[in-house]
C-alpha cells in the first residue's frame, strides 16, 4: 500500500517507470539466508509461494493497465511548475566537509536551504525544478524565469555572469544568503552583486504555476499536475496519513475557470485522474491502506460527475471500464 502511493509521487516527479518488489513471494527462505524472518518471504505480495494471486494482485495490475494505456502521454505532458531552485554544487561539497552545526551555519549551504525551498513549495502546493548552475547554458536557463538559490562568499565568475545575464534578459533571481563577491579563486568578483541591486523590488508573483496548476481546499494531501493545456492532462494526489476526510481541490481549467475536485480515499492513499477538456476520464483510487488501517468507500467527484467504488476497494477506470481488485 505504501508502494502505491511512492510509485505514483515518483512517477508525478518525473521517474519514467516502476518495478514491484517483491512481486512473488517464495518458500526457500530458511536461517541460512535470514534468521530473522520465516517463510514465505515476504508476507504480503501480489503472488504467493503457492502461485496465487493475493488481494493485491489486481491494484498492481490496474496500476501496470492504467500506464499501459497512457503512460507515453502521461510522460509527455510537462508537469506545472513555480519557481526552480539554482543548485551550486560546490557549496554542497562545501558542507560535507563539517559536522559542526554551528560552522556549518556561517558557510555556503546546500541541503538545509533546499529543504526550506521545498517545505515552502510544499505549502504553496506548488511543485518545482532543480537546474545545475555549473552545467547550465542561458538558454537551458531561459525556461526558468524565476530562480531561488543559496548564496556565499564565492561563486564561479561564469556562474555569475550567467545568473547576471539571466536577470539582464527579464529573468528574476532571489537569492537567499549573502551574495558572493569573489569568484572560485577568491579574487574580487562583484558581477552578480551589480546585476542583483539593478534588479527590480517590484516582487514577482512567488513561485507562480503555470496553467493547470491545482489548488488545494482543505484535507492533507499534495498534488501534482501535468498536462498540455489547463483542463486536460493528470492530476496526482498523494494523500497524507494523517488526512481525514475528503481532500478538496480546485484546478484551473480552460477561459479561466476552475473545476471543482473532490477525493475520497484511504489515509496514506494516491490518486492518478486523466482529465479531457475539464472532464474526468479515466483513474486510479485507493480505497485502503492496509498498513494503517485505514480503509473508506473511495469516491470521486468532479464538477457534477461522480464515481464511488466499494467500501475497502481500490477503484479504478481504464479505457472507460471500472474495476475493483476481487475482494
Amino acid at each position: 500500500m505504501t508502494s502505491f502511493h511512492q510509485s505514483l509521487l515518483a512517477l508525478a516527479a518525473g521517474a519514467t517507470g516502476f518495478n514491484v518488489y517483491t512481486g512473488v513471494a517464495t518458500s526457500g527462505w530458511g536461517p541460512d539466508l535470514d534468521a530473522k524472518h520465516t517463510p514465505p518471504y515476504p508476507d504480503c505480495p501480489p503472488v504467493d509461494a503457492r502461485g496465487n494471486a493475493t488481494g493485491k494482485a489486481g491494484t498492481v495490475l490496474m496500476l501496470a493497465d492504467f500506464f499501459a494505456a497512457h503512460g507515453a502521454e502521461f510522460l509527455a505532458a510537462e508537469p506545472a511548475t513555480g519557481a526552480s531552485w539554482g543548485l551550486y554544487p560546490p557549496y554542497a561539497a562545501i558542507a560535507t566537509w563539517t559536522g559542526d552545526l554551528d560552522q556549518q551555519s556561517a558557510l555556503p549551504g546546500c541541503g538545509r536551504p533546499l529543504r526550506e525551498f521545498h517545505e515552502r513549495m510544499r505549502a504553496q502546493g506548488t511543485d518545482y525544478r532543480i537546474v545545475d548552475l555549473e552545467s547550465a547554458t542561458a538558454e537551458r536557463l531561459a525556461a526558468h524565469p524565476q530562480l531561488v538559490l543559496h548564496g556565499g562568499p564565492f561563486m564561479h565568475a561564469r556562474v555569475q555572469r550567467l545568473l547576471a545575464g539571466h536577470i539582464g534578459s527579464g529573468g528574476r533571481v532571489e537569492l537567499q544568503g549573502p551574495v558572493p563577491e569573489l569568484d572560485e579563486n577568491l579574487d574580487v568578483c562583484t558581477v552578480l552583486a551589480e546585476a542583483l541591486a539593478g534588479q527590480s523590488d517590484a516582487p514577482s508573483a512567488p513561485s507562480a504555476p503555470s496553467a493547470g496548476a491545482v489548488r488545494a481546499l482543505s484535507g492533507s494531501a499534495d498534488a501534482y499536475w501535468r498536462g498540455p493545456a489547463p483542463g486536460s492532462g493528470y492530476l496526482t494526489l498523494l494523500v497524507q496519513s494523517d488526512n481525514q476526510g475528503p481532500v478538496r481541490l480546485e484546478l484551473a481549467g480552460a477561459d479561466g475557470r476552475s473545476i471543482p475536485v473532490t477525493v475520497e480515499s484511504a489515509r496514506g492513499g494516491a490518486a492518478v485522474l486523466r482529465f479531457a477538456d475539464g472532464r474526468l476520464d479515466d483513474f486510479l483510487l485507493t480505497g485502503a491502506n492496509s498498513f494503517l488501517g485505514s480503509a473508506v468507500t473511495p469516491a470521486l467527484r468532479v464538477g457534477d460527475d461522480q464515481v464511488r467504488g466499494a467500501h475497502g476497494l481500490d477503484l479504478a477506470r481504464i479505457r472507460g471500464e471500472l474495476r475493483t481488485p476481487a475482494p
